[in-house]
């Protein structure tokens, strides 16, 4: 997947992510709540953290398996 712009944590199982335009999965860019695999994939995250992300997809939509961040962070 695409890097993300920022991430945001939300109640816990999800991430909000803003990203661009994912060719491979058809999707335009904007601003999402995704549901995380594990929580402990939000470990360590923060509001503003630029992020790579591994997804997979399920029934319900795109689930993130793997965050990972990228680039010096402030």
């Amino acid at each position: 997947m695409k890097r993300m712009q920022r991430s945001k944590p939300l109640m816990g199982s999800k991430v909000t992510l803003a990203h661009g335009h994912f060719k491979v999965v058809g999707m335009a860019a904007m601003t999402m709540a995704y549901p995380v695999a594990r929580i402990e994939i939000l470990k360590g995250l923060k509001v503003g953290d630029k992020v790579r992300a591994g997804v997979r997809q399920s029934d319900d939509g795109l689930v993130i398996e793997q965050l990972t961040k990228q680039g010096v962070q402030p």
